[in-house]
């Protein structure tokens, strides 16, 4: 095992200005000068504790990994209704944080929530990081829902 992947980040909760209390995964450098600070929303699948990305990125940044509700214990998932809300809640954890112009990174649906944030209101964002970003939210054009596929399907 690297040093990467033992590398854990800490949990903290922040509880957003609509009610949402929210698990956060944090991490950052040992030397406490970090070269700014990230955002990570984690697809689908969920966010995992140990990894080496955010542990990479914590070794420079200060990282927050954010955990959608839903995802956690903390609930509140009933609040969010579509990806409006979702962008919403994204920018309420940002400024719940207290984070200036951080770096947003985005996987899968992550990736969505992250691409409307920067759309929605770019100068609050230093830069959007995309991994495999489920898509943009167009009404007209509807994604698939991913949670109504088979495996098969997914390709």
């Amino acid at each position: 095992m690297t040093d990467l992947q033992s590398r854990s980040l800490d949990r903290t909760t922040v509880t957003t200005r609509r009610g949402i209390t929210c698990e956060v995964l944090v991490g950052a450098p040992a030397s406490g000068q970090a070269e700014g600070s990230i955002v990570s929303f984690h697809g689908a699948a969920g966010q995992l504790a140990n990894e080496p990305m955010l542990g990479a990125l914590s070794l420079h940044f200060a990282v927050y990994a954010p955990i959608w509700p839903g995802y956690s214990e903390q609930g509140g998932e009933e609040k969010l209704e579509d990806m409006q809300d979702f962008a919403l809640h994204g920018a309420d954890i940002v400024e719940a944080l207290g984070l200036h112009r951080p770096h947003l990174v985005g996987h899968s649906m992550g990736g969505m929530v992250a691409a409307e944030m920067a759309a929605s209101a770019p100068g609050l964002y230093g830069s959007l990081v995309l991994i495999a970003p489920l898509g943009l939210w167009l009404e007209e054009h509807p994604i698939t829902d991913i949670y109504s596929l088979l495996p098969f399907e997914f390709p």
